[in-house]
């Protein structure tokens, strides 16, 4: 009896992995045409080759402007630094002359 279940479980299963696992595998892959890839392939190239070079051209004329506007914004600033260390230097200075010209009328008195 379990003989004979056997049988017939290998045969069912067997015909049902090929009715719907083999069968229709196997036409897809007879189906397939490898027609696109060229249309594929030669969209690849032109994305990564020549566009690609387009893009790094920007983005190193980009880089170049923003490299521009760095020196002039370092210019800026140190003019302004300039600017502002000259006026605490000429307070200073200022402050010592006061000093000295209050200890010169003290020790003139």
């Amino acid at each position: 009896e379990a003989q004979r279940f056997l049988v017939l479980i290998n045969s069912d299963l067997r015909d049902a992995m090929y009715e719907y696992i083999i069968t229709p595998v196997m036409d897809l892959v007879e189906g397939i045409r490898c027609g696109f890839m060229a249309e594929a392939w030669d969209g690849l190239v032109a994305g990564l080759c020549f566009e690609g070079v387009v893009g790094l051209g920007t983005v190193g004329r980009v880089y170049f402007a923003e490299a521009m506007m760095l020196v002039y914004m370092a210019i800026v600033m140190y003019v302004f630094w300039r600017m502002a260390i000259d006026n605490v230097n000429l307070e200073n200075r200022k402050k010592q002359e006061a000093k000295k010209q209050a200890a010169n009328q003290a020790n003139q008195q």
